[in-house]
């Protein structure tokens, strides 16, 4: 096994244990609205009403582990990473949503694999903790 792949196991596992972790020190409320226990690492992040992190800068994947345990996605494993990672480089840097067929190419996933890991896209987009995109995409997320 060379370097990159053990640093990649590594923080697979590391994600994995913040994950559990997270999870015990939840308060289970809305469904896609976050709500954390005082001290947890989310208490000083600010959601819309919709459940989108406001500032998207103030993601980490250690919170995007925690909003998929929250709303029931699970544990993220390295798919959904290669998905959150490419929606987030592909959002940061200019600004739009990628179709959705660029989506799965980008992220080497099948539409319908996508869907049976994350549901749906709003819920995608929440994880990856994107701003909410509008009341127009957002009915087309659903």
């Amino acid at each position: 096994m060379d370097m990159a792949a053990i640093l990649s196991l590594l923080a697979a596992q590391d994600i994995e244990t913040n994950s559990r972790h997270i999870m015990k020190n939840m308060i289970p409320l809305e469904k896609g609205r976050p709500s954390f226990n005082a001290g947890n690492l989310l208490d000083s992040l600010r959601f819309d009403e919709y459940g989108f992190l406001i500032d998207p800068q103030d993601w980490t994947e250690e919170v995007a582990a925690a909003i998929a345990m929250h709303d029931g996605v699970g544990l993220l494993q390295e798919k959904h990473w290669q998905a959150i990672r490419f929606i987030r480089d592909r959002y940061l840097r200019l600004g739009a949503i990628p179709p959705m067929r660029n989506l799965c190419r980008g992220s080497g996933l099948e539409r319908e694999e996508f869907k049976k890991l994350f549901g749906n896209c709003a819920e995608f987009w929440r994880i990856a903790g994107l701003p909410d995109p509008g009341e127009d995409v957002r009915n087309h997320m659903q």
